[in-house]
């Protein structure tokens, strides 16, 4: 899948009852993968999590992960 490393950073933006609403993937170091640039958009967009705490105040919580990928 191209030549790995590869640095994909993410924001994800989650509502209250733990659904996705926005994904978007940025790459900041790639191997020019479109395959690996999809996996991480797909990894964030079909993510399941639980709902957000109940003092949570905001209507919605913004995350910011970090995938990197190397072949070992």
């Amino acid at each position: 899948v191209g030549d790995l490393p590869a640095d994909i950073r993410g924001t994800s933006r989650i509502r209250r009852d733990g659904t996705v609403v926005e994904a978007v993937p940025q790459v900041i170091e790639s191997s020019g993968s479109f395959l690996l640039q999809q996996a991480s958009r797909r990894a964030l967009t079909d993510a399941r999590l639980p709902p957000l705490p109940a003092d949570y105040e905001g209507a919605t919580l913004v995350v910011r992960l970090r995938f990197d990928y190397d072949r070992r």
